[in-house]
């Protein structure tokens, strides 16, 4: 008998490539087909790539979702979600992409493995993360931090312009 528990999850989507607001569109459909729950959704938000250059500019948006998959599991369907949006992996850290799919937090756990670190390691670096994130849930606390995310959107350095563009 597997366990049921409903975990939650705060999840981070990017898109810069192709149709930008379809494919967080279609990425949420196949959460929804997995019977990933969406609980939350913020507004989408435009913003310049982060980490490298690039002229097609981000779509973001973050999730707050229940799901009884366990965080590698739920890696692993991302992943799939990714590869079937069309994305693909190569060897550089940052590219463009047709979906971009991040774990941000789960539950309370933290997790420091070689293929899965949660909470995110760079989502107080990142405006576009934090803006929207703190749209779905400012309270929601950075277990290593301790932090509400409304407190870490306050202190992130980086000042990246960041736009809502639909809510």
């Amino acid at each position: 008998m597997t366990d049921q528990t409903l975990h939650k999850a705060w999840i981070g989507l990017g898109s810069n490539l192709g149709d930008r607001r379809d494919n967080m569109v279609s990425v949420c459909r196949m959460m929804k087909d997995l019977g990933i729950k969406i609980i939350r959704e913020s507004g989408i938000y435009k913003s310049a790539a982060w980490g490298y250059r690039s002229e097609h500019l981000f779509y973001n948006q973050c999730l707050l979702v229940e799901t009884v998959m366990e965080p590698l599991e739920l890696l692993r369907h991302f992943q799939s979600m990714e590869k079937e949006a069309g994305r693909i992996k190569n060897y550089e850290r940052y590219t463009d992409r047709n979906i971009d799919i991040d774990i941000l937090f789960y539950d309370d756990l933290v997790i420091d493995s070689e293929y899965l670190s949660i909470p995110h390691p760079e989502l107080t670096k990142r405006m576009f993360v934090l803006k929207p994130l703190n749209e779905i849930d400012p309270e929601k606390k950075h277990p290593l931090l301790g932090k509400p995310v409304k407190v870490l959107l306050e202190e992130c350095t980086d000042r990246s312009e960041v736009h809502l563009v639909r809510s």
